[in-house]
């Protein structure tokens, strides 16, 4: 069984799940959640969110993950949002780079 995240999302991407799906499952049990409950709610997100081939669904998957890990937080809480978006277009930016270079 793989033990990191990656080769848990490789795996599940390999058994046929879309990219959405696969990194989203990767963290589902860190995150107290179901795999399968995962896999169906971001199972929308694929191929670049419904098949538009925009937005890739790994990074679309990456912000609902980085959201799970934020936790919820009050409306008004401007510095929690902050956090969660700046993480977030980090993991972006890193997610860009990496791709250019392929």
């Amino acid at each position: 069984m793989p033990t990191s995240s990656s080769e848990r999302a490789v795996q599940y991407f390999l058994s046929g799940y879309n990219c959405a799906q696969s990194t989203a499952a990767a963290f589902a049990e860190e995150c107290g959640l179901e795999v399968d409950a995962v896999l169906t709610m971001v199972a929308g997100f694929g191929a670049g969110i419904g098949g538009l081939r925009e937005t890739c669904g790994a990074v679309s998957a990456m912000a609902y993950v980085a959201g799970l890990q934020t936790g919820a937080y009050a409306p008004d809480d401007i510095e929690t949002k902050k956090r969660l978006y700046d993480r977030i277009k980090q993991m972006v930016q890193a997610f860009l780079l990496v791709a250019q270079k392929q």
